[in-house]
């Protein structure tokens, strides 16, 4: 399969660049060389309409089995292969680097002769993020400073390195999709922070109506054990137990508020998978623990 067929199978696939970071070397057979910094771990850069950076451990999971190395990512212009051997990629504390001895070809006599003059200066490459179920799942969406920030958290294919005379004109096709996903996801463009305190907002005032309707429960059995010798005991019985679930609402209460104050610090990120998570497994929590003061 072609690099231009695994990208139109593969529709999210997303170009970026890294500047500064590729030079000419030499093997240890004698042999010219091209090494270079594809991309950098956790450095923004400029997007347009959003800031985007690689986190950490997003190639952690990567198909890096066969990565074309290729000249402005044209695939007539190839360098080397990892597949064939002829070039290499790795993972460092730096970010992805890709090294190939360039071949004795007019294309890798003009990089080699256009990297001694520092005619090229950085590098792109092309990959896909990971998806689960045709929804992307490998970035996550936040505001930074006003403006929408990117972070790809996990990588499923990377499909070429070049080095490249121009930054990669970035098609930010796949990204607005993700986004618009992830909005579908989270609810009307509403970020996961925003849906969680509306939610238990929302909850408060549900268990607010309930305790008042324990408390109002609890006074008429009150008056009826009192008026009514024969249903007293059970009267008091039943009461006692009304009075249990109000007391156990207004607890509840209070800690869904204290859930709120804790979600609205501003040291709690307003989008990441990691508050996504705790959104889900919370709301999941709460709603179980809802249904059980519903329970008569």
């Amino acid at each position: 399969m072609t690099t231009q067929e695994q990208r139109k199978q593969a529709n999210n696939t997303e170009l970026r660049s890294c500047v500064g970071a590729i030079e000419l070397r030499q093997s240890e057979t004698g042999k010219d060389t091209v090494f270079g910094y594809a991309l950098k771990f956790g450095v923004p850069y400029d997007m347009g309409w959003f800031t985007e950076e690689i986190q950490r451990g997003a190639l952690d999971g990567a198909d890096l089995s066969d990565v074309r190395i290729l000249f402005n990512h044209d695939q007539n212009l190839i360098l080397g292969r990892t597949k064939a051997g002829t070039a290499k990629v790795g993972i460092d504390e730096v970010g992805m680097w890709y090294t190939a001895e360039l071949p004795d070809s007019p294309t890798g006599q003009n990089v080699k002769e256009a990297l001694r003059r520092g005619d090229i200066d950085q590098s792109s490459w092309a990959f896909s993020i990971t998806m689960n179920n045709g929804k992307p799942r490998g970035d996550a969406w936040s505001m930074i400073d006003g403006r929408d920030h990117r972070i790809i958290t996990s990588v499923a294919t990377v499909y070429d390195a070049s080095p490249v005379t121009y930054p990669a004109n970035p098609d930010t096709t796949a990204a607005k999709r993700s986004k618009e996903v992830r909005g579908e996801d989270y609810g009307e463009e509403m970020e996961p922070k925003a849906q969680m305190i509306e939610v238990l907002t929302e909850l408060i005032g549900e268990l607010n109506e309930m305790a008042g309707s324990y408390k109002e429960c609890a006074d008429k059995l009150t008056m009826i054990a009192s008026v009514n010798p024969d249903l007293a005991q059970i009267a008091t019985d039943t009461a006692a137990m009304v009075v249990q679930k109000h007391d156990d609402a207004v607890v509840f209460i209070n800690e869904v508020a204290t859930t709120i104050t804790r979600v609205n610090t501003p040291d709690v990120q307003t989008n990441s998978a990691g508050l996504e998570q705790t959104y889900q497994l919370l709301i999941r929590a709460l709603d179980r623990k809802a249904d059980s003061f519903k329970q008569k």
